[in-house]
């Protein structure tokens, strides 16, 4: 089934959506500063970055994703309402204050609001509650996050 207010690129979601690198590094989604090396602790800023990178990822690999999405209906916008809500933390991140409970709470409030479709919202309740847990400190070391 063609979608094409994602596949055309002056469609209403065009500002978010986009198939190649110069598109994303054009709206600011990148993974720049990313790092496949563990964090020893996941300070504030770290966990910012995680969260543009993990847009980013979604973003690039949205397509990808909308294709695999074949039940319970097969409408082939999965990827793409996932790096919508996760492009909603994003601008939210993009306000909030340096301080871990500001982080969290743009976090939260940005996948709520920007949820899109059941993917979404599924992903939104996922940072909800990781916002929720990483709140309280402004670092977490690994054993508490692998507990």
């Amino acid at each position: 089934m063609a979608r094409p207010w994602t596949e055309r690129p002056d469609g209403p979601m065009a500002r978010w959506l986009g198939d190649g690198e110069q598109e994303r590094e054009a709206r600011g989604v990148t993974m720049e500063g990313a790092s496949a090396e563990p964090l020893a602790t996941l300070d504030t800023a770290a966990l910012a970055l995680a969260m543009r990178t993990y847009g980013a990822a979604l973003d690039e690999h949205r397509v990808a994703i909308d294709r695999l999405n074949v039940y319970p209906v097969p409408d082939g916008d999965t990827g793409t309402n996932m790096a919508l809500t996760l492009a909603a933390v994003g601008e939210e991140l993009d306000g909030a204050g340096a301080r871990r409970a500001e982080v969290c709470a743009a976090i939260s409030h940005g996948g709520l609001m920007g949820a899109r479709g059941n993917s979404g919202v599924i992903v939104s309740q996922i940072l909800r509650g990781l916002a929720a847990t990483l709140s309280p400190s402004e670092q977490i070391g690994s054993a508490a996050m692998s507990a």
